[in-house]
This record gives structure tokens, C-alpha cells and sequence, in this order.
């Protein structure tokens, strides 16, 4: 745990040296570099729409001859002890693999508490359709696993109901909850959308696309918005998240340098405007503006910081 704590500070310490190149306005030139991350997608609720896996750059993946990424999540609270070893298994361990199109190909969520496994999911991908950014997947296994979203162990799972010139219909299967992707704005009113759609109030809808959203929400009694997640961007870039679930609001904004490479984003959680807490959580990158890890530090209201967590990104490369 030694070395996995030495770690974590070095992280924040370069993350911190790299703080005079970060600009508040996106001060980024034309020919700004990609991510190989789309944050707007891994780091809200789209990480866990496993039918649209869309969380990588795929031009990236391929040009970058990359077979597989894990991610691991290390806990990195105040019980933690120097005298630990590192031994201790990540609380989260999540692995992406890669076609030779740089699409995803598989995907694989162990989680682990007290040092055991707890569960296993297992998802094969058919062909993505680059369109709607929606792929196909079977569960090879699961054993228990369920997301932030599900009480149960279900994994929700789209398929494709209606593609139209101005909107896009999904389907969950064995239950009724629908989505609808809509990404012409003359449609967004919420007259039109209720005379077009009929949405229920289990159904989602996302103004935007699956590869940019806009807007995330539900509608209760016809216009009243429920679940609702707001994307903000500039120069193509996600500046901030925010959402809402009375009486709490969360915002999630995003800091980049000059290059266009993210560096670090703060939560911050609200509760009828009062401020609760908030979580910076700082990049460290390889030499191939690739991130390797994500330190989470965690601030109270009275001013307090602990460590979080910590994730760690390896890489495989093809030959």
C-alpha cells in the first residue's frame, strides 16, 4: 500500500505542476489533439448505457494499435494503513477490449469487497452501428452484478425499435421503459415532443445524440421534468455536467490545458443551493496524453479532504 499511496501523491503533484496551463475559457488553439477518453460519456450516467459503448475514441484505439484497456478503482479512505499490502484488490476492475477497428469488441466488470469477489459481468458486442452509436451485446456471464440505476440484477439492454428522420426509438428488452434520442432541435419543444413521442414517465429521453448529448431527462404529468442531466460544452469540449434529483444538485466541471487534454473536474454537491461537498479529482498522462490514473480527493463543508479513491488505467497494445 506503500508504494500504491506514493503513487496517488504523485499524481496529484503532477497534475498540480501542470495547474499553469490550465485555462477556465478553453483557451485552446484549431489543431488541439483528441482524447482517447469521451469524458462526457465515462464520467456521467452514459458509462452505464452498455448498449451505446462509446467511451473510447475508436480512431485513437486504432491508430494507437490498442488491444485492451483495464481500469482499476483502488478505495483510498482514511482506514487505509501504510502497513497494508498491495495485495488488496481494487474495489472495481473494469476491462475493455478492443477489434481491429478499434471498436469494443468485450467488456468485463469484476467487483470485489474485502478483498473476494463479489460478482462478474461479461458482455460480447456485435457490429456498433456508427450512426446511432448503438451496438448489440450478449451477457456471457453474470453472477449477481447490477448497476448504480438497477436494484435488481438486470442489466438494461436496448434494442432498436424506430429509426426516423427525427427521432431514434429504443426499447428495453423484457421490460417497458423506452428511449428516445432526438437530435433535431426544432423537435425539443415540449409540446412537440408530446404529440411526437408520447413518452411515459419510466422512459428517458436524450436531446442530442449518444455521442454528444445535450440533455437527459424524464417527463412526469405531461411537462414536468424529472432525472435531468445537462451537458455543457465549448470548443467541443464537455465544460460541465449537471443534474438534479430533489432537493440535491450535483455539477460536474471539467478543466483542460492548453492542448486540449483534460486535467482534472470537481464535483460539486448541492442541497437547495447550500453547498455540501465537493470532489477534485486530478489526471496523470502518459507521454501519449493517455490517462494512467485519476485521484479522487474528497473536501466536506467544514473544509475537511480525505482521499477518495484512485483508478489506475493500464494499456495493451497489438503487435
Amino acid at each position: 500500500m506503500r508504494i500504491l499511496l506514493s503513487m496517488l501523491f504523485t499524481s496529484i503533484f503532477l497534475a498540480s505542476c501542470g495547474d499553469k496551463s490550465k485555462v477556465n475559457d478553453f483557451g485552446i488553439g484549431i489543431h488541439r489533439p483528441n482524447s482517447i477518453i469521451d469524458n462526457q460519456l465515462m464520467f456521467s450516467s452514459f458509462e452505464e448505457e452498455y448498449s451505446f459503448p462509446n467511451w473510447f475514441n475508436d480512431s485513437l484505439i486504432l491508430e494507437k494499435k490498442i488491444a485492451k484497456i483495464i481500469r482499476k478503482i483502488y478505495p483510498l479512505g482514511r482506514k487505509i494503513k501504510e502497513s497494508d499490502s498491495l495485495s488488496v484488490l481494487p474495489i472495481k476492475t473494469v476491462t475493455y477490449q478492443f477489434d481491429k477497428k478499434g471498436k469494443i469488441s468485450f467488456v468485463e466488470i469484476i467487483l470485489t469487497r474485502d478483498n473476494q469477489v463479489i460478482s462478474t459481468l461479461q458482455l460480447k458486442y456485435g457490429s456498433l452501428n456508427e450512426k446511432i452509436g448503438y451496438a448489440p451485446f450478449t451477457i456471457v456471464k453474470n453472477d449477481g452484478f447490477h448497476t448504480k440505476k438497477e436494484e435488481s440484477t438486470e442489466i438494461p439492454m436496448y434494442e432498436v425499435k424506430k429509426l426516423t428522420g427525427d427521432y431514434f426509438q429504443f426499447a428495453l428488452k423484457k421490460r417497458a421503459e423506452q428511449l428516445f434520442v432526438m437530435n433535431e432541435n426544432k423537435n425539443w419543444g415540449p409540446f412537440r415532443i408530446n404529440k411526437k413521442l408520447h413518452p411515459a414517465e419510466e422512459d428517458r429521453l436524450v436531446l442530442g445524440s449518444m455521442f454528444r448529448p445535450l440533455k437527459s431527462y424524464s417527463v412526469e404529468n405531461t411537462n414536468q421534468e424529472s432525472k435531468v442531466e445537462k451537458f455543457e460544452y465549448r470548443k467541443d469540449l464537455i465544460a460541465e455536467i449537471t443534474s438534479v434529483d430533489y432537493p440535491f444538485q450535483s455539477k460536474r466541471s471539467f478543466q483542460y490545458d492548453r492542448r486540449g487534454y483534460c486535467t482534472s473536474y470537481i464535483d460539486s454537491l448541492f442541497s437547495e443551493e447550500e453547498f455540501l461537498s465537493r470532489t477534485i479529482s486530478k489526471f496523470t498522462n502518459n507521454m501519449q496524453f493517455s490517462p494512467t490514473q485519476i485521484a479522487h480527493v474528497k473536501e466536506s463543508m467544514n473544509g475537511e479532504s480525505s482521499f477518495h479513491f484512485l483508478e489506475v488505467f493500464e494499456y495493451e497494445y497489438r503487435n
